[in-house]
């Protein structure tokens, strides 16, 4: 019998959830990096790249959010980017992802940017396997945009710069499709009855042997 009431139950309930992809290059992005040992040039190639070999590579992303709907609340706004091999020795690292505090564009330098971020919106996060993506969850980035605070992006600082590389796939690569990045907007689960209509229970007084006729 208990069985028979959890499949019921299952049946009657359903859970919803949404989400919403939307590639970066679509939505007028700025990413660049910047190296510290080429401290004056500026790098906006096919790949975001952090991390280091005796110097650093520091990223930066910016992308427009006026066109993006407002976050639900227990919604998520995430960017997913592709972690690309880069050959070698090298091997991915983790990085600390933090809200810029100034503004950057494709020719923002080492010399001429260095870094400035608020220190309370910084947060260490683990990166994939070359070949695989990384969540980078910016749902509070975004609702401080949405709500007027300054929209410089943010940057992504790797832990480890002892031959430790990440190369995430940038808004400008135009092939494969399959490794573009995309902000994903998650609405949360909703629980529903699939009926819309409630219905009133009926008593059938019925006699025994006696064909029913659909009334009661």
């Amino acid at each position: 019998m208990k069985k028979i009431l959890a499949f019921l139950f299952a049946c009657v309930l359903s859970l919803h959830a949404f989400a919403t992809d939307y590639y970066l290059e679509n939505l007028n992005t700025t990413d660049v990096y910047i190296r510290s040992s080429v401290p004056d040039s500026s790098f906006d190639t096919g790949d975001v790249i952090t991390g280091g070999w005796g110097d650093m590579y520091i990223g930066m992303i910016k992308f427009n959010v006026s066109t993006l709907p407002t976050v639900p609340a227990g919604g998520k706004v995430s960017v997913w980017l592709y972690n690309r091999a880069p050959g070698g020795s090298a091997q991915p690292t983790q990085v600390q992802i933090g809200l810029l505090a100034f503004d950057f564009n494709s020719s923002t330098t080492w010399n001429n940017a260095g870094l400035s971020w608020y220190t309370s919106t910084v947060r260490t996060v683990n990166v994939s396997a070359y070949g695989y993506w990384t969540e980078f969850d910016i749902t509070d980035y975004f609702n401080y945009w949405k709500q007027g605070v300054a929209n410089y992006g943010f940057a992504l600082v790797p832990v480890n710069t002892n031959n430790y590389f990440n190369f995430f796939s940038s808004s400008s690569i135009s092939t494969p499709v399959a490794q573009k990045p995309i902000v994903r907007m998650t609405s949360p689960l909703v629980l529903q009855w699939p009926l819309a209509t409630s219905y009133a229970s009926r008593q059938v007084n019925q006699a025994f042997g006696a064909d029913w006729t659909g009334g009661g």
